[in-house]
């Protein structure tokens, strides 16, 4: 017998990690409880798209889309349904963008016996359900010259809006699998979780450019491995990020360069 489903909670909660705001009690305020079910479970992504609202998804129980408005109304988009040639339940909705077209672009991963992952467009309204393309990515960005980046078994690639796919450098060269990255940086590139062939120790963060090429810039310290592979550029420049340390007993939040200048800024209680 599976596990019941656990109840999982969305908040909004604003952290800020300087020497006068240490020790402040935040608040945090609970904007929806995911029972599982129709209504989703274990939300896996959340983004703040055009519109000023903010989109996420779910992935456990059935996946779903869902809307959060900045003052805190929720809304369920998008259900995963029986359709004529895909059956929904069970698969993963592991995150979404929203495209150049501004449609939200979700990333589906298929489980058991269900048809192959899929990468998925819908509205903002939740309308108008449209496979681009029949590969679920590990991550997908959008770039300033309007298409989508992402990585995915095959390796790097390029994706249209309109559904060309066109893989930019092969899965494993040079001795380097991408696991994926976040959004483009200022600098115009991509910074994201990698794995190094012959490296013992943990993963490197890689540099992807537009073209495909990757490079390492930096390799996890010993007993520290990324939480969840997400990078995120804050206004500063540096790249954001969680890890693991003591044997994934506790966390930390790290600041990296984007010449590969690593510092931790915070570490959890459990040391």
């Amino acid at each position: 017998m599976s596990p019941k489903p656990a109840v999982l909670s969305l908040f909004f909660a604003a952290f800020s990690f300087t020497a006068s705001s240490a020790g402040a009690t935040d608040t945090l305020s609970v904007i929806h409880k995911f029972l599982g079910g129709s209504d989703g479970d274990d939300p896996s992504a959340m983004i703040q798209a055009s519109d000023g609202n903010f989109y996420g998804t779910t992935y456990l129980s059935v996946g779903t889309v869902f809307k959060v408005t900045p003052d805190g109304q929720f809304t369920t988009l998008f259900v995963a349904t029986h359709t004529s040639n895909r059956y929904f339940y069970g698969d993963f909705f592991t995150g979404l963008v929203e495209g150049p077209d501004g449609f939200l672009y979700v990333i589906s991963r298929g489980s058991n016996s269900n048809p192959n992952p899929t990468l998925f467009r819908i509205s903002k309204s939740g309308t108008g359900y449209q496979v681009v393309l029949e590969e679920a990515p590990n991550s997908l960005s959008v770039a300033s010259d309007g298409n989508f980046y992402g990585a995915d078994g095959n390796g790097i690639f390029r994706l249209t809006t309109g559904g060309t796919y066109t893989v930019l450098t092969p899965a494993g060269t040079g001795g380097i699998t991408q696991s994926g990255f976040g959004k483009q940086a200022s600098d115009g590139n991509f910074y994201g979780i990698c794995s190094v062939a012959n490296v013992s120790g943990p993963p490197h963060v890689c540099r992807v450019t537009t073209s495909g090429q990757v490079t390492p810039i930096f390799q996890f310290p010993s007993g520290r491995w990324p939480a969840n592979g997400v990078l995120t550029q804050g206004s500063d420049g540096f790249l954001y990020g969680a890890a693991w340390k003591n044997n994934y007993t506790s966390e930390l939040i790290f600041q990296l360069s984007t010449s590969g200048s690593y510092r931790e800024i915070y570490n959890s209680p459990n040391n």
